[in-house]
């Protein structure tokens, strides 16, 4: 009697084991890189501070571009914009091909960092990017409280600490605290603390972005691309950084003043959209229909926030976006996400149904 093998009742099984597998990313290293970038963005914001005589200083600190003097562009605010992304990404990895039982936590973070970028870039109302994080972040707690993953939630309250502290030197935070507790932030028990981070609200929103990273690393389950994973990554980095540098020029005014800085962010923007679209289908799109058309749609996704969004909501006109203009697509990403078939799920479930291979009797 020949019995039928495990190819014969799951045909799907054995092309998903001789196809290439994806390798875990080495977490410790990926955390020492963000731990560099952080401090070394910080070490040159304090130097120009002090008055070092570098050419990218300005009074606010260290700046990628000196006309505009600081704001937006100052390099704090830019890395500010790569840790966010570099969040997503990490969030994304361990979504695709990441241990399943991370998929809501990955699903989560990657909401979070998402709309940080949106928030970074000026595209949400200065009062309501903290109920857009509070929100998140007792979903992200309750998720990782469920998965007993105790050091992210450490180092989320920690991130959370260093950027409240930061936000006190913020005319914003000064008007909402009047608000809420009908005080002048700069007549209550906070007002020597504002006084003292007053011009360090960039670099402390810079560290708990760094924080908040790190807590990503700390559990999410990163992986990889099977096919071609170096490329894929330097693609990934590269849009990375190019994204950001775009989204920065395109908060200049839209004028005559500003017509070529504002085209080069354009461009920086659409060529970092590129570099993000061609790592998706250089290293997901191959595994079949469905991944072409979930990539397709990643790239309409990161064209409508990173590029779009930043070039038609500049800073003067954010006041004018209502907060229903980003909860539904962020509580669609989350039913789209959490519903959506994960091929690494379908082959480990295979992998675990299929019977041992038997040999012909």
């Amino acid at each position: 009697m020949v019995q039928t093998s495990a190819f014969d009742r799951y045909p799907h099984t054995e092309a998903s084991r001789a196809a290439p597998r994806s390798r875990p990313v080495n977490r410790i290293g990926l955390a020492a890189g963000v731990i560099v970038i952080t401090v070394t963005a910080l070490a040159i914001h304090a130097g120009c501070v002090a008055g070092a005589g570098l050419s990218a200083c300005v009074a606010g600190g260290a700046t990628i571009y000196l006309p505009v003097d600081g704001g937006e562009f100052l390099l704090s605010e830019v890395m500010s914009l790569v840790l966010c992304l570099l969040g997503v990404t990490v969030a994304l990895l361990t979504y695709i091909d990441g241990d399943r039982r991370l998929s809501r936590v990955a699903i989560v973070f990657s909401m979070l960092f998402l709309i940080a970028f949106v928030g970074e870039n000026n595209a949400i109302r200065d009062d309501l990017r903290p109920q857009f994080l509070i929100i998140l972040l007792v979903w992200l707690g309750i998720e990782l409280l469920l998965r007993r993953a105790y050091a992210p939630i450490v180092l989320l309250l920690a991130g959370c600490f260093v950027a409240f502290i930061g936000s006190l030197g913020d005319h914003t935070t000064a008007i909402q605290f009047q608000n809420v507790f009908e005080q002048e932030l700069d007549e209550s028990v906070l007002a020597p603390v504002a006084r003292v981070v007053g011009n360090a609200e960039e670099p402390l929103e810079l560290l708990g972005w760094s924080l908040f990273v790190l807590a990503a690393i700390s559990v999410c389950d990163v992986r990889r691309p099977a096919q071609r994973p170096t490329l894929s990554v330097v693609l990934a980095l590269a849009a990375i950084v190019v994204l950001s540098v775009g989204a920065t020029f395109l908060h200049l005014r839209d004028n005559e003043l500003y017509e070529a800085e504002r085209k080069f962010g354009l461009f920086c923007a659409a060529a970092g959209w590129g570099l993000a679209v061609a790592t998706a289908f250089l290293a997901y799109a191959r595994r079949g229909a469905t991944a072409y058309a979930y990539a397709g749609v990643f790239a309409v996704a990161v064209y409508w926030i990173c590029v779009f969004t930043p070039a038609v909501y500049t800073h003067e006109h954010s006041k004018t976006i209502s907060s229903w203009t980003w909860i539904f697509p962020l509580l669609s990403l989350h039913a789209f996400l959490l519903f959506r078939p994960r091929e690494g799920a379908v082959r480990q479930r295979a992998d675990a149904a299929a019977p041992a291979h038997s040999e012909p009797a």
